[in-house]
């Protein structure tokens, strides 16, 4: 099961406490900056303390996430079966499909599960 988010800054720390396993896969180059692929990472294994774990950023512009979706996927890279997302860019068309959403398709087609956030950009008034 793997994560894309902002970064994993508090990796080592969450894994020295026990609250993430010694082996977090992350995509060479791709830790990102920030701390929510770590709480991410973290959630995952609370709900799946077995499962093997990699991290891969979506910070960098939307071809840089596409790529790391596809990256994740990839049995010779990252070898996800499921990919979990907290990030949404506001360059990204409703109206159609994106490089993201792309890179989506082509690893759900291969039998990837995909799952993003919906966010948190709603209305507060």
């Amino acid at each position: 099961m793997c994560a894309i988010s902002d970064g994993v800054g508090s990796l080592a720390g969450r894994q020295a406490t026990g609250d993430l396993p010694a082996i977090v896969d992350i995509l060479p180059g791709q830790a990102g900056s920030g701390d929510e692929g770590t709480a991410m990472l973290e959630i995952i294994y609370d709900l799946a303390p077995g499962a093997r774990l990699g991290y891969a950023t979506a910070v960098g512009g939307l071809a840089a996430f596409a790529q790391n979706v596809l990256d994740l996927a990839d049995p010779a890279k990252g070898a996800c079966t499921i990919i979990v997302d907290d990030i949404s860019y506001a360059a990204e068309s409703p109206f159609q499909d994106g490089a993201v959403a792309q890179a989506v398709n082509t690893v759900t087609a291969a039998g990837v599960a995909y799952f993003s956030s919906a966010a948190n950009s709603g209305s507060a008034s």
